[in-house]
């Protein structure tokens, strides 16, 4: 995990897109799969074949986020302790510091220590975008009007 990353999650905004991706792939699959069928068939049991694909690999992709934020989560709140006692310990070295030049060290050392803090509390705990989760709802949504219309 890296704070610095341009991504705002510690690298790992690829796996999400990865996961996400391969949901939006997944479910037009299921369509064209249930579209392949024959017009003879029980169109009832088609949808809800469908239907229990779409909610499988929804199911999947959100288990796959959701470990991504557990990932997220415990590595700020460790990170955030542990940065969080350095600066007590420089503080209280600094406060007791007699030499300047060890002095203008330690303050260098305190406020890059600050500065890595700043960006691992910026580190957001979600690897989800508001248009994913439209992209999400979207590929969905695809579908609704066939589940209507068969009462699945």
């Amino acid at each position: 995990m890296d704070p610095y990353h341009p991504d705002g999650y510690g690298g790992l905004r690829e796996l999400s897109i990865l996961a996400l991706k391969f949901f939006l792939i997944t479910v037009p699959l299921f369509g064209l799969l249930v579209g392949a069928v024959p017009y003879a068939a029980n169109f009832a049991l088609l949808s809800a074949i469908l239907a229990g694909g779409n909610i499988a690999a929804l199911s999947l992709l959100a288990y796959g986020l959701r470990i991504l934020h557990v990932v997220l989560s415990n590595f700020k709140r460790r990170e955030l302790e542990r940065v969080s006692k350095e600066l007590s310990e420089l503080r209280v070295r600094l406060e007791g510091e007699p030499c300047k030049e060890r002095s203008l060290l330690l303050q260098l050392d305190y406020l890059e220590r600050e500065l890595y803090y700043a960006s691992v509390i910026a580190l957001k705990a979600w690897p989800v975008k508001p248009a994913d989760v439209l992209d999400i709802f979207g590929a969905v949504a695809n579908f609704l009007p066939l589940f209507l219309r068969f009462g699945v």
